[in-house]
């Protein structure tokens, strides 16, 4: 691992809510189980950074201690790839959300990320069939036809009501792969 700079109340709240005595072991025994927008930026990190918008959720399971608010500048410094992976799908639902507010309320699919349709899926917002296909979609250089606008619009529609109980919501890995 790289050397960080951990901020020192972050390594503190981290270190003194985990089994582990030290930031290089403590920082492997938690996960992101959820993660917020706050577009008024009112909230303020464990490590004491005011003004935050975007707010992590993180979970020790052998604890059973929660942490937040937790900014994603705090959040990279885990430097585990599973918690770089759900801060992108953060950022990535947070731009499907502001172009959902844009678009009276609608989606369309360049405003989803094939992050986001994936974990629509994990998170049983669309089928198997639905993900697929809005993959493929996007990947099509021609309009759709009348049916595929369609079911397009179907699976967009659900994608944009589960964006935020849904995808948001997710944690950062099931709690059962190797974590580096």
């Amino acid at each position: 691992m790289e050397a960080v700079v951990v901020k020192e109340a972050l390594s503190v709240a981290v270190v003194d809510n985990s089994v582990a005595d030290h930031w290089d072991q403590a920082r492997l025994e938690w996960r992101i189980v959820g993660s917020e927008y706050d577009p008024e930026a009112g909230g303020t990190c464990i490590c004491g950074k005011q003004r935050i918008a975007d707010q992590f959720t993180i979970e020790n399971p052998q604890t059973g201690m929660t942490l937040f608010p937790i900014g994603n500048e705090c959040i990279k410094l885990f430097d585990r790839p599973d918690f770089d992976e759900r801060s992108h799908l953060h950022l990535d639902a947070k731009r499907s959300l502001r172009a959902q507010g844009l678009n009276a309320g609608t989606l369309d699919l360049k405003s989803v990320s094939k992050r986001v349709i994936e974990a629509s899926l994990r998170a049983g917002v669309i089928n198997e069939w639905q993900c697929g296909f809005l993959i493929d979609m996007k990947g099509k250089r021609r309009p759709p036809s009348p049916k595929q606008e369609a079911k397009m619009v179907e699976a967009l529609g659900q994608i944009a009501s589960g964006l935020d109980s849904g995808v948001m919501a997710l944690p950062s890995d099931s709690g059962d792969e190797d974590r580096q």
